[in-house]
């Protein structure tokens, strides 16, 4: 079974950005990366005003087990092992999500790739999964884009509340600045339905745990 991802979506108290890129370079994604099963840890900033949702930051976390590795975390959470910052505004947005079988790992490459990524919320009944992998398609048929990787909402879960019952990474083949997400079409049919969505640019390479 693939591994799994931990994706964190954050934002900056007001006038603290900084001090929170400070704080996750420098100290939280080793503390991340110092958990039960880390495997390795990236983080990507939205470019503004590039789609849906009000989180700037988003950060993945490479698990081989969600349990584990959120069950050791949120034992150190709080302690000088695994400290916050008051530069990090509440509520975070956190849930584990796992590749779909087949797909080249796009979020394992090293390469400072920028996405084009949805939060997608399948709706209700059968065929959900089918909706999803079809939007994929139609992302990857966008001029601009490389590749597409689909991973769907795993089933351990640390937190309740909303989430997307997949998320599309699209990687852009020749940077954000030439794509434009106005050229993509919604979701037609179905329930399917774009939670959140936009350009998200590499803040740090990936890196692995030590």
């Amino acid at each position: 079974m693939a591994n799994a991802y931990f994706v964190v979506q954050v934002n900056a108290v007001p006038g603290e950005e900084v001090e929170l890129n400070r704080w996750y370079e420098e100290q939280h994604l080793d503390d991340c990366l110092a958990c039960d099963t880390a495997i390795a840890a990236q983080r990507f900033r939205k470019v503004q005003g590039s789609g849906l949702g009000n989180y700037a930051y988003l950060a993945l976390y490479e698990v081989g087990d969600p349990q584990g590795f959120a069950e050791n975390r949120r034992s150190k959470e709080g302690t000088p092992l695994l400290p916050r910052t008051p530069a990090l505004a509440l509520p975070a947005h956190a849930f584990f999500y796992r590749p779909t079988p087949g797909q080249a790992d796009l979020l394992a490459s090293p390469d400072r790739t920028p996405f084009y990524i949805e939060f997608l919320d399948a709706g209700e009944g059968e065929g959900g999964n089918d909706r999803l992998a079809e939007r994929k398609k139609v992302l990857a048929a966008v001029p601009g884009v490389a590749a597409c990787e689909l991973m769907l909402v795993d089933v351990y879960q640390e937190r309740q509340g909303w989430h997307a019952d997949g998320i599309v990474f699209a990687q852009l083949a020749h940077g954000a600045g030439n794509f434009s997400p106005s050229a993509l079409t919604a979701p037609s049919g179905g329930t399917l339905r774009v939670a959140e969505a936009g350009i998200y640019e590499p803040v740090s390479v990936r890196k692995a745990r030590p």
